[in-house]
């Protein structure tokens, strides 16, 4: 059974923030890079307290950090 981690519209913008502005970036597929800054995007458009990503955008946000976070 796999839990799922809570993220908060601030906890994203800074897993995004950090994973752009660490050596990461320069392993980035290009499909992650226009993910995150899609996401980013999107988190940073909406005025909204409520987490404004989908069930699969914070999944896949997720797993580019889990994969990239031995980089920061």
């Amino acid at each position: 059974m796999m839990i799922m981690e809570i993220m908060t519209k601030p906890g994203a913008i800074i897993k995004i923030k950090l994973l752009q502005n660490s050596p990461a970036r320069d392993y980035f597929e290009s499909t992650e890079r226009l993910l995150l800054r899609t996401l980013q995007s999107k988190l940073e458009k909406d005025n909204s307290e409520k987490f404004p990503l989908n069930s699969e955008e914070a999944k896949m946000l997720q797993k580019i950090y889990e994969k990239y976070k031995k980089h920061l």
